[in-house]
């Protein structure tokens, strides 16, 4: 089974952490490199400051690419949300993520121009 196009594009820019696609994407995904040949479950615990939570993921040969959320806060509404409830870690996050996401984006498709 060949890696994904993705995946490729990915791996390719690896090593060039800085790059456009490499904020894109792990902005709301974390490269999680494996070498199962066949599926595997792994747990991991939300990134989101304040969420507790613990998921899982199901790693699967030949994908590099996985949520960093948990299944509460894969949405950038829920994010937002999650932190709105949470007045002290909105503070501490500064700007709301789907203010930072919406800069993040204009300034993208600028350097994409």
């Amino acid at each position: 089974m060949e890696t994904g196009n993705v995946e490729n594009a990915i791996l390719a820019k690896l090593e060039q952490p800085e790059s456009p696609l490499m904020q894109r994407v792990t902005r709301n995904n974390q490269i999680l490199l494996h070498n199962y040949q066949a599926e595997v479950i792994k747990h991991c615990q939300c990134v989101l400051e304040g969420c507790e939570r613990t998921f899982g993921i199901v790693l699967i040969p030949n994908q590099i690419l996985y949520p960093k959320f948990c299944g509460e806060h894969r949405s950038e509404f829920r994010r937002e949300f999650h932190l709105q409830q949470h007045p002290a870690l909105r503070q501490a996050q500064g700007p709301g993520v789907v203010e930072k996401l919406r800069t993040q984006e204009k300034e993208f498709s600028a350097t994409a121009l």
